[in-house]
């Protein structure tokens, strides 16, 4: 497959590269590109908020996982029948605290990635 380039102007759609290579028609005016830029700067403030949430979600995955170890190594008496539904319960349970705890930011992994991250927005 060989491409023609008849004009320096142009960039090429990330998209298209992604779904199966280039095409000629697929180019796109540097004007376009530079439009995208400048949307993206205007959404910096939303995108910066979209960063801490995904941080946030992170570290509440960490500490859930984190939690699921230790509930793995209580043991349970004979006393009390434990059943599917009683660990699915415990298990949305501790989903729920790990994600409370994540938004507190008492533990900080969420506030050491974004600011690992945002230097990139």
């Amino acid at each position: 497959m060989a491409i023609k380039i008849d004009n320096m102007n142009t960039v090429a759609d990330p998209y298209s590269i992604m779904n199966g290579g280039l095409k000629a028609r697929e180019l796109m005016p540097e004007k376009d590109f530079e439009k995208i830029l400048r949307d993206a700067a205007a959404n910096k403030e939303k995108n910066e908020k979209q960063l801490m949430e995904s941080c946030q979600q992170l570290e509440a995955l960490f500490i859930n996982k984190v939690m699921e170890a230790m509930r793995a190594t209580v043991s349970y008496s004979d006393l009390v029948n434990r059943g599917l539904a009683t660990d699915i319960w415990e298990s949305m349970l501790f989903e729920e605290y790990a994600a409370q705890a994540s938004k507190t930011g008492s533990i900080g992994i969420a506030q050491m990635l974004y600011k690992q991250l945002s230097s990139n927005l």
